[in-house]
């Protein structure tokens, strides 16, 4: 009792549960089969509707200027008016993508393009001439930075999130 009055956590076992007839359910499966009861009949509500009723029904038609306004791709103005209304720190949905990420799309942008360029200038400024008896041959080092790799990197540090 006292548990109840100060909001404190009631324990659902010494809950007292009647069945339709008034009387105290004591077990856990009578409990059980009273809880399995009432949700059904909770849940499980038979209604009757006539079908002659439901096909007398007729969809409302839009107008093809309503339509086509609703069928256009959004503008630029009303994606970034939605990312800043998308709380942060969210999980990602199905496909994967962060809210941060989209938030902070151009900055990633910016960034793989900086680090796509300094990839190229690495893989062309690290050639080295190999001679053998046989042959002469430039190959390239193997100091070329791999795109995915550095912007997981760069991800995972969090510099993008405010």
């Amino acid at each position: 009792m006292i548990r109840r009055l100060r909001g404190g956590k009631t324990r659902i076992e010494n809950m007292p549960i009647l069945d339709k007839q008034g009387n105290l359910l004591c077990s856990a499966g009578e409990r059980l089969e009273r809880f399995k009861e009432y949700f059904n009949e909770l849940l499980n509500v038979k209604v009757i509707i006539d079908p002659t009723t439901s096909n007398t029904i007729q969809p409302k038609n839009i107008s093809p200027t309503e339509k086509s306004r609703q069928e256009k791709p959004p503008t630029i103005m009303e994606v970034k008016t939605a990312l800043k209304q998308i709380k942060s720190e969210k999980a990602p949905g199905n496909d994967g993508i962060t809210v941060d990420l989209l938030k902070n799309m151009q900055t990633l942008k910016q960034l793989s393009n900086n680090d796509f360029r300094r990839q190229r200038t690495v893989s062309m400024s690290s050639t080295t001439t190999v001679s053998s008896e046989e042959s002469t041959c430039t190959v390239a080092k193997k100091s070329r930075i791999d795109v995915e790799d550095s912007f997981n990197d760069l991800y995972n540090k969090d510099i993008f999130l405010d």
